[in-house]
């Protein structure tokens, strides 16, 4: 996915985009990479993703917004990993999950903003990025501020949801199957390995999107280590059996706390983009 030519062109030397890549607001970087970071006059964000990633495809239409908004003030690109095997992208670029962000000037990396971040959340760190002197009106804090509040108390609320469906699964499952299967969960495996990394995280040693960013190495790692998914499935299988037939609604409601998750952020999301425009913000 590309950029369409005015994108680019003024901030680099390449070839003009297809007619098929100015359906796209991305730049496709995975073949020109280098030359692209090297030769770009503005700052270069960089979306590391593949085709099979479904958490990347889901955030490409979040790329694809951030590449017109940001047009002329920064270059929005992607790299497919799956589609360019000349990179072990792990050695190169340091990072062992996808989708990975980041952020180039001069030619030099600067940042990793995190992906997943909501985009208001994202535009904020990426304006603090691209501009460090620049001053935030008073209106866009107060709106970021009151995007944050309800982002909080949508997951918070999704939490509490979320707990009540846990216990009240908890307590229809067998424990010794509930117990062996919640301490063989890859986040509670991911939990242990990052003890160290989450208390230098907790004592101020480290910054929230380098713990986020060694955590997710870390299940990525796990994902990817066959064996010990072997064993897990095993012990899933078994509970989840059990779930099934102890608890046939627990998937139902479950689905329904995530699309009532969604509907709270995405009105969050319109609230604050109308007050920006209203105010001129935007």
């Amino acid at each position: 996915m590309t950029v369409t030519p005015d994108d680019a062109k003024s901030a680099t030397q390449n070839t003009p985009d297809t007619p098929e890549q100015e359906k796209h607001h991305a730049r496709d970087v995975t073949a020109d990479f280098d030359e692209v970071i090297r030769t770009s006059k503005i700052p270069v964000l960089v979306d590391f993703w593949a085709e099979w990633c479904g958490p990347c495809v889901a955030l490409g239409p979040t790329v694809d917004k951030l590449a017109a908004e940001y047009k002329g003030r920064m270059l929005v690109a992607k790299f497919d990993i799956g589609r360019n095997r000349d990179y072990d992208s792990a050695k190169r670029f340091g990072f062992q999950t996808i989708p990975t962000f980041i952020l180039y000037k001069d030619g030099k990396e600067v940042a990793r903003p995190e992906p997943q971040d909501p985009l208001p959340i994202l535009r904020s760190n990426l304006d603090e990025l691209l501009e460090p002197s620049l001053v935030i009106t008073a209106e866009k804090q107060a709106a970021l501020a009151e995007f944050e509040a309800a982002l909080e108390a949508a997951q918070f609320k999704s939490n509490q949801a979320w707990e009540e469906v846990w216990i009240d699964l908890q307590n229809k499952v067998p424990a010794e199957l509930f117990k062996e299967f919640h301490e063989a969960e890859p986040s509670n495996e991911a939990d242990r390995r990052t003890k160290a990394a989450r208390d230098k995280f907790e004592r101020g040693e480290m910054s929230k999107s380098d713990y986020q960013q060694d955590r997710r190495a870390v299940l990525e790692a796990i994902y990817m280590d066959s064996e010990w998914m072997k064993r897990f499935s095993a012990v899933a299988k078994v509970f989840w059996d059990a779930a099934d037939k102890l608890a046939p609604e627990y998937h139902a409601r479950i689905d329904e706390q995530n699309k009532l998750y969604k509907a709270e952020v995405e009105e969050a999301e319109r609230i604050y983009e109308e007050r920006l425009r209203t105010a001129g913000l935007q």
